[in-house]
């Protein structure tokens, strides 16, 4: 099933009226035509040949798009899904499709972004401004509260999502429609195991990268300890959030490595990461009180 963006209808509304199961997701494209800075022939997308541990990777996006994942039981509130992959592919299964089946057992419509990559930092971060500003100047036409617009990302697109978080200027591209005039900062934020938000700086002490501040929103944060990514990038985080007075939860794991996402095959705790997550989300008054 495909949506023109240019419609105005409840199509949540409409498509989880149909049918009690997981209905087909809605394509929606982010951009009226190429995406801003790129000129000549888009790429080709494709899909990485498997490694054997049951991680889908694509790479080479296009068209950048959101592919919304409707609640059958919604609360109202919509969650945008941001994979990891290192800014170079999307691990779109395990930190993709199948976090967003889980956000709607929850009763959160979910938002699964496919952003520019490989190596584009700063068009993906135009792609997430240009998805949460749809998603919010749009809400009422497609079933949405246009307060609980969240965001959740993985690694790389945790990185993204909280730079999302943590932005007050304007759009980091010339505004295409009036999507683009509403505020692109989440309402509430998801950072699990969060990559690149310490630098070191010349003194070796390390920095954050992004200004985590009053302004960002209520965040949950997920993390192991023997992580290859640092788990003080979220500890950092979580700090400065709340000397800034911002409620937070943080929860880090003894065992789980990197990358982990909605695997059920972990033996260790942080397999339940997604349980307290849920808890999390209900205090907060997006999720319904059971799957």
């Amino acid at each position: 099933m495909s949506f023109s963006n240019k419609v105005g209808f409840s199509f949540c509304t409409l498509v989880v009226g149909l049918t009690v199961r997981a209905a087909e997701p809605v394509v929606v494209p982010l951009w009226p035509d190429l995406p801003p800075g790129v000129t000549g022939a888009p790429p080709v997308e494709t899909e990485q040949p498997a490694k054997g541990d049951g991680i889908r990777r694509i790479t080479n996006i296009h068209p950048p798009r959101l592919e919304i994942h409707c609640a059958p039981q919604s609360t109202g509130a919509a969650i945008l899904v941001c994979p990891g992959g290192g800014y170079n592919i999307l691990a779109i299964s395990h930190e993709g499709t199948e976090v967003c089946e889980w956000l709607n057992r929850l009763g959160i419509t979910a938002a699964l972004l496919y952003y520019r990559v490989p190596g584009q930092r700063d068009g993906a971060f135009q792609d997430a401004q240009r998805a949460l500003g749809l998603l919010r100047a749009r809400a009422r036409d497609w079933g949405l509260d246009a307060h609980r617009i969240g965001v959740l990302g993985f690694s790389a697109g945790g990185h993204l999502a909280a730079r999302l978080a943590s932005h007050t200027g304007p759009r980091t591209y010339p505004p295409q429609d009036a999507s683009d005039e509403v505020l692109a900062r989440p309402d509430l934020a998801v950072l699990v195991y969060p990559a690149y938000l310490l630098a070191t700086n010349t003194t070796g002490a390390a920095d954050l990268t992004l200004p985590a501040g009053a302004h960002c929103p209520p965040t949950f944060l997920v993390h192991a300890a023997d992580d290859h990514i640092s788990a003080e990038n979220s500890v950092a985080w979580f700090l400065a959030l709340r000397r800034a007075g911002v409620p937070a939860e943080l929860h880090i794991y003894a065992k789980g490595g990197h990358g982990f996402g909605m695997k059920r095959v972990l033996s260790s705790a942080v397999r339940t990461w997604t349980d307290r997550c849920a808890d999390w989300l209900r205090e907060q008054g997006w999720a319904r009180e059971t799957e």
